[in-house]
């Protein structure tokens, strides 16, 4: 079989895949961007939503992508996720966290959080399970059919508290760790308000080794695509290397 290089691009929490709409065109590479589960056309109810859900969706897709040499790109929260999936799936090469929650194996991703955005999340808990009960999200662009479900279908825009799935960030990290053969690259913006770099290169280090990447910019990666654009075509390097 001859080898097909795929990037595959997983969004944060409280987005969908269209949060990568502005990267797609950049990209001189086949590209896929997926939802995770309670998202679009995937709902589920929010809380109850697992790190183990998360794994389980993205590994899906990336082997029913048909790509045999893939990198994984995730944003914010899909850091929840991304070191589980090189145990779970060969065919992953590189995996790119673009202002991620890592948490170290043992301890759990809300940890991770510098301490006052931690309180507001540990305090918060209780409520985020109960609005979120029952709930999906939709993230539909214009003009798209409506999600067949009878879950409660939410949006982020306008909303006083972001939904999302409330679970997996107070789960305790179990991956292994990570393959030499799978590389890494960790990507934090200097003005991001929610993962300051400080807090960024602690949870790079987590997964090392890591090329790490300062960019121009806050958590939302949308102004800097072309930077990150330029990373991705770094990463794979010439012929899709990956």
């Amino acid at each position: 079989m001859t080898d097909r290089f795929g990037v595959v691009l997983v969004h944060g929490g409280s987005m969908t895949s269209t949060m990568w709409d502005g990267l797609l065109p950049l990209l001189d590479v086949p590209a896929l961007a997926v939802d995770l589960p309670g998202r679009r056309y995937r709902p589920e109810d929010l809380a109850t939503i697992t790190t183990l859900d998360l794994v389980e969706s993205i590994v899906g897709d990336c082997a029913a992508s048909g790509y045999t040499e893939i990198v994984v790109v995730g944003h914010s929260s899909a850091g929840f996720a991304l070191p589980y999936l090189p145990s779970q799936l060969g065919s992953i090469r590189h995996l790119v966290f673009v202002c991620c929650t890592v948490a170290a194996p043992g301890t759990r991703p809300v940890d991770q959080l510098r301490p006052d955005l931690r309180r507001r999340v540990l305090e918060g808990h209780e409520a985020l399970m109960r609005e979120t009960r029952g709930t999906t999200i939709g993230g539909l662009r214009p003009g798209e059919p409506p999600v067949d479900t009878t879950l409660r279908v939410v949006e982020n825009v306008g909303a006083t508290r972001l939904f999302d799935a409330p679970q997996p960030a107070f789960e305790t990290a179990a991956w292994q760790p990570l393959p030499r053969n799978v590389r890494r690259t960790f990507v934090m913006a200097r003005d991001d308000p929610v993962i300051p770099v400080d807090r960024a290169r602690q949870m790079a280090s987590y997964v090392e080794p890591v090329e790490l990447i300062e960019v121009d910019g806050g958590h939302d990666p949308t102004p800097y695509f072309d930077r990150l654009a330029d990373v991705l075509h770094d990463v794979v390097g010439p012929g899709g290397a990956g």
